[in-house]
């Protein structure tokens, strides 16, 4: 790995904010304004206990999309998180959530486990919210980026200042298409990844959508200082 050749910069939902921020599009300050913004909209647009979210083990996004699509519900069920293989995160109306988690248990789906969560993010429940980042975000100075981003509503390589911003609008109620990334480094020609971070959720998706990926998690003041003593990096 080259350390003066970081080609992307990238972030899961919440953390396109915190990528942002590092290559410099936004300002620490104009990026926590942002994000204590969104989650109290996020959190207001829907009335607690009245959502939910679940992951779906064991299925492919087509198989839940026509579940989805194919159901006699008639409330809120969309796909909030595309993150892996296998790995699809829905997101809704409670009752609706309840009744596509037993037809995808019937359809296959080796597990659904519902997450602890205060709001149905990414999916339109969350409409308010975005009418609240649409117009905060035309206060906002977004600058050119030092690094380019890869964005997760659309999968594209972002430089363009209102792309980034309409981007980031429709985040808010659409799918984070976290494996379509991952898949997209190969045509990108990336061949390593670094998360940043607690945990290492992120690499551990790479890994299912993209194996071939070597990959770092600098999670802790020794896996930093071991990774800046393996790269030279001072």
């Amino acid at each position: 790995m080259d350390k003066n050749n970081i080609q992307f910069m990238l972030g899961h939902s919440l953390g396109e904010y915190t990528a942002l921020a590092c290559s410099k599009k936004i300002n620490l300050a104009d990026c926590a304004k942002l994000l204590k913004l969104r989650g109290k909209a996020m959190q207001d647009s829907f009335p607690t206990g009245k959502g939910a979210m679940a992951a779906i083990l064991g299925l492919d996004i087509n198989d839940v999309k026509e579940t989805i699509n194919t159901s006699k519900t008639n409330n809120v069920c969309q796909v909030a998180n595309d993150n892996a293989p296998g790995q699809i995160v829905i997101s809704g109306e409670i009752n609706a959530v309840n009744d596509i988690i037993t037809l995808l248990k019937d359809k296959g789906a080796k597990k659904a486990i519902k997450l602890p969560v205060s709001a149905p993010f990414h999916c339109e429940l969350m409409n308010d919210a975005k009418d609240i980042m649409k117009n905060e975000l035309m206060n906002i100075t977004i600058n050119k980026p030092i690094i380019p981003i890869i964005q997760n509503t659309s999968v594209d390589v972002t430089e363009d200042v209102e792309i980034i911003k309409n981007n980031l609008v429709n985040q808010v109620t659409a799918t984070v298409r976290w494996r379509e990334t991952m898949e997209k480094f190969k045509e990108l020609g990336v061949d390593s990844i670094i998360e940043v971070g607690a945990g290492n959720v992120l690499t551990n998706l790479a890994k299912r959508s993209a194996p071939n990926l070597q990959r770092f998690t600098l999670n802790s003041k020794e896996s930093l200082e071991n990774f800046m003593r393996d790269f030279n990096i001072v």
